[in-house]
């Protein structure tokens, strides 16, 4: 279903240059498809963009679609250290976040909650990453193929992790 899902985000005007799974994921929104016969629809819509930078206009062209509440939440990219601009700014997305989810969720944000589920993604980070390393063993008890079939629960703890562990002046500011 790829290709055609590709095939008509283009024809909404989205460029080719975009990523594949972006296009097919804007296009599934349009004739509530794609492989699993499409999504429920969301109460609202949260973006953290880290490292796919041109799919933020895939999100909102989502949020458009789905006619949804939306937060995004933008990282900048860290090319050689993380400066206290960086950390500012980092700041202000999670302070206009947590407002949001305070104004939709109607109480009032759990900072301990937080903590704890930060910890714990990074220990799952730990943990998967012990299980990537008994792949050095030979015979090797799991393949690549393995690793990425079991890894889509991880990489989403892990960009929540990341995102969180890039904000640590989060805690300071």
């Amino acid at each position: 279903m790829g290709g055609g899902l590709c095939e008509l985000a283009e024809t909404m005007g989205y460029s080719a240059d975009l990523c594949s799974y972006a296009r097919s994921d804007i296009a599934c929104a349009t004739v509530n498809g794609g492989p699993i016969g499409g999504l429920p629809k969301p109460d609202m819509l949260v973006v953290a963009i880290i490292f796919a930078a041109r799919s933020s206009n895939g999100m909102k062209f989502r949020r458009d679609i789905l006619t949804c509440l939306y937060s995004f939440l933008d990282t900048p990219f860290c090319h050689t250290a993380y400066t206290e601009e960086a950390a500012k700014y980092i700041r202000a997305q999670f302070d206009e976040y947590i407002e949001f989810l305070e104004n939709v969720c109607k109480r009032k944000f759990d900072y301990e909650r937080l903590k704890k589920s930060r910890h714990l993604s990074h220990q799952g980070q730990l943990l998967w990453q012990a299980i990537l390393d008994t792949a050095t063993n030979k015979p090797a008890p799991m393949s690549a193929f393995d690793a990425f079939y079991h890894l889509a629960l991880i990489v989403t703890s892990e960009v929540l992790r990341r995102l969180l562990t890039i904000t640590r002046s989060f805690w300071l500011l």
